[in-house]
């Protein structure tokens, strides 16, 4: 009769393998177990590659790439075009607000002369009705509204630069000429209008000068 081998509760019994070693069923088992999950794997990434691969090459990806190549492309140019443009303009822009500040440059320049010659007028009695009326009618704000309207005339001359330029704006024109008209005449019955042609020539034509001067070099960054 052959020995029976008692059984062990407790443990778990292996065969042995084809050198004669016993190994634990749960590790052979564990093992087994992991490469089926290695096999899994690959097969996965072996699917999602022909996927991918299948989805790259096919036509309909293909159109659906180069079209949208061709609007980030048509967005870049346009882009790039309205860049150039604004630039243009800009450019434009500065070219005739300085060509403006000089013909306004030699407009001063010649009410300056017209104020010293009032002056020596008044100093030797020899004053008439012409020496009491200022003339203002050659200074130029045309650029003015549309460099205003395109947004351009804040853009170059910044917010001190337009408060400046708008205050030689104000004070010589037609309306402000008029208005020195007056003054000049009261100053004249109060035996003063001497004094006041000096302010006119110290003082603010200085004025004038420096917010033209500023507003030049604006136009010229």
């Amino acid at each position: 009769h052959g020995r029976r081998e008692p059984l062990r509760q407790g443990r778990r019994v292996c065969t042995p393998d084809a050198k004669g070693r016993r190994g634990d069923a749960g590790d052979i088992g564990h093992v087994e177990g992991g490469m089926a999950g290695v096999y899994g794997y690959s097969g996965v990434n072996m699917s999602l590659s022909v996927f991918f691969n299948n989805l790259l090459s096919s036509p309909a990806f293909q159109n659906a790439f180069w079209v949208f190549v061709g609007i980030v492309a048509g967005s870049l140019i346009q882009f790039l075009f309205h860049y150039l443009v604004l630039r243009s303009q800009k450019a434009n822009a500065r070219r005739l607000l300085g060509a403006e500040v000089s013909l306004n440059r030699v407009e001063l320049e010649a009410f300056e002369k017209q104020v010293e010659r009032k002056k020596g007028k008044f100093s030797s009695g020899q004053a008439d009705d012409f020496d009491f009326l200022f003339d203002m009618s050659g200074f130029n704000y045309r650029m003015v509204d549309p460099l205003i309207n395109s947004g351009h005339f804040h853009d170059i001359l910044g917010p001190e630069g337009v408060k400046m330029y708008f205050r030689f704006m104000n004070d010589l024109n037609v309306n402000a000429a008029g208005h020195l008209n007056t003054i000049l005449t009261e100053k004249h019955h109060d035996n003063s209008s001497i004094s006041f042609l000096d302010w006119l020539i110290d003082v603010k034509v200085q004025e004038w000068s420096g917010t033209l001067d500023y507003i030049e070099k604006r136009t010229q960054q």
